[in-house]
């Protein structure tokens, strides 16, 4: 089981916002050879030829899972933050910090995710961390 170590960060910087999110990427080698992905703090699964394209594909899912969000859709910050706490991630005054992101207030914000749920697949599998961020205008 992961450490808890699953968040994201939502803070304003200049006109645009910061993200920043950290996970951990779940793996295991199939038959074929290939490793067999999760990331079950986002609910997402992939597979990769190795551990660093794991990584590579890893970051670049959860890079689009919040540029879906911020550059496709209308109300975004609100939209984020309802899909985070559909995630299990939640900030610590958490009922606030919905509101306030609902209502498109950027506020500094830390969601954590404490109760990620492992697939039983991966419960022996190796584990990566990863974290990455991205700017928003």
């Amino acid at each position: 089981m992961s450490k808890n170590n699953e968040f994201v960060k939502i803070r304003p910087e200049g006109k645009g916002i910061l993200v920043n999110w950290g996970l951990t990427i779940f793996y295991k080698k199939k038959e074929s050879g290939r490793l067999a992905c999760s990331i079950p703090s986002f609910n997402i699964s992939f597979t990769a030829n190795d551990e660093e394209t794991a990584l590579t594909k890893g970051k670049a899912l959860t890079r689009i899972f919040f540029d879906h969000f911020f550059v496709h859709t209308k109300n975004g910050l609100k939209n984020v933050a309802l899909e985070l706490h559909k995630l299990g991630y939640r900030a610590a005054n958490n009922a606030y910090t919905i509101h306030k992101l609902s209502h498109n207030q950027i506020i500094p914000t830390k969601f954590k995710n404490d109760n990620v749920i492992v697939p039983a697949a991966f419960q022996d599998a190796n584990q990566i961390m990863v974290e990455s961020e991205m700017q928003v205008a």
